[in-house]
């Protein structure tokens, strides 16, 4: 059966952050039909399928044309790549401050996990950019190899891109430029399965957990047996992705308002990033134990030429940045602040901020507090993932 999934590329002019417009409703109902009728063909698993997490799998496998894109070497990159390795393939893009960093992370630390049990085997994981006019493959190898050095980055004609997403049921939308010639891209989040033979044999679901991920990878590895052995497998490598030491204690800053209003910052952290990223995200949580609401309008950080509150909104399986003019912590109550959700967006980094470097961020309140903090740049606290 033909799978009828929707994909639509909208260049930065099409649509407009300040006001509100119909095209982005029209694409996710498509969307959701398309994906609603991928589910049902799911519903008939493969005889002696294991019970797997979050992952589904394909009845048949479904043959692609996969088109010619430049890997980050400045390689060809096409169907004949795929060949004889295992695929996992996210879109993304480089620019992007929470889900792309947080999703490459779940995957380099997955990796980790599976070479350390002697299960990667013939797994290999590509990023297909979803931002090709800024991701050229200078910018894709400095961002793939700081996750991982053996992952794939690839680019492609923006109508190759479109045409290979379509395929795998993958939405992405360029939003309208600010002033500064910044955008997003909201796009899809489900990582991609191709089997050796460079067919499309499943997909892994948001949300994404290292130990979810590495278990269904596993039983995938045990369950087709035969793939290993008719291709030629790589071996299972030594980790080279080795985590700097690190003795940075958990982070609890209290800041008092004034008699009746305190607000603890617990468990902050920023996300480490390539040096080429356009932005990074911070995370904490936030707990007011006053006996009033406070309401925060506005970040600040010297380091940074530019911060906001920022949140990620899913809508049909599709990522989507925001910005948040107000942030309500309630009195008695607390507010996290998470990947995938809501955070502090970095951009344009005065000067690259590396593991162990601290930066300084002004939370700013709607009656005109301002609340200062040192947040250390670390991997994520194992206890969030």
């Amino acid at each position: 059966m033909v799978y009828n999934h929707a994909v639509y590329s909208v260049t930065n002019n099409i649509m407009s952050i300040s006001r509100i417009s119909i095209l982005p409703l029209v694409l996710i109902a498509a969307l959701a039909i398309a994906l609603g009728v991928l589910i049902q063909q799911y519903n008939s698993q493969p005889k002696g399928l294991p019970e797997l997490k979050n992952t589904l799998i394909l009845p048949s496998p479904k043959a692609l044309s996969m088109g010619v894109f430049v890997d980050q070497h400045a390689g060809y990159f096409s169907t004949p790549q795929l060949y004889g390795k295992w695929s996992i393939v996210f879109f993304g893009y480089t620019h992007c401050p929470d889900i792309c960093p947080t999703t490459m992370h779940t995957l380099s630390e997955v990796k980790k996990h599976l070479v350390a049990k002697n299960s990667w085997g013939n797994y290999q994981v590509i990023m297909v950019t979803v931002d090709p006019a800024r991701d050229t493959p200078a910018h894709l190898d400095d961002y793939v190899s700081f996750f991982d050095p053996k992952f794939i980055g690839i680019s492609g004609e923006l109508d190759t891109t479109t045409e290979f997403a379509k395929q795998l049921g993958i939405l992405f939308i360029a939003q309208a430029a600010t002033q500064n010639g910044a955008y997003d891209v909201d796009h899809s989040t489900a990582l991609i399965l191709l089997n050796p033979r460079g067919e499309m044999a499943g997909l892994i679901s948001a949300p994404h957990t290292i130990d979810e991920i590495s278990q269904d990878l596993i039983a995938l590895a045990d369950y087709y047996p035969q793939d290993h052995e008719q291709y030629t497998p790589v071996n299972s490598e030594k980790d080279e992705h080795q985590s700097l030491p690190q003795k940075i204690t958990e982070s609890k800053t209290q800041l008092k308002l004034d008699i009746n209003q305190t607000l603890n910052i617990e468990n902050a952290w920023i996300r480490p990033s390539p040096k080429i990223a356009s932005a990074m995200a911070g995370y904490f949580n936030l707990v007011n134990s006053g006996e009033a609401d406070i309401t925060l309008v506005a970040v600040e950080s010297p380091q940074f030429n530019n911060s906001m509150i920022h949140t990620t909104v899913m809508e049909g399986g599709v990522a989507k940045m925001r910005h948040l003019t107000q942030l309500v912590v309630p009195a008695g109550g607390e507010m996290l602040l998470q990947p995938m959700g809501i955070h502090i967006m970095l951009m344009q980094a005065k000067t690259p901020l590396s593991r162990g470097d601290t930066a300084e961020l002004t939370l700013i309140a709607d009656d005109g507090q301002r609340f200062s903090i040192s947040v250390s740049v670390r991997n994520q606290p194992k206890k969030n993932q």
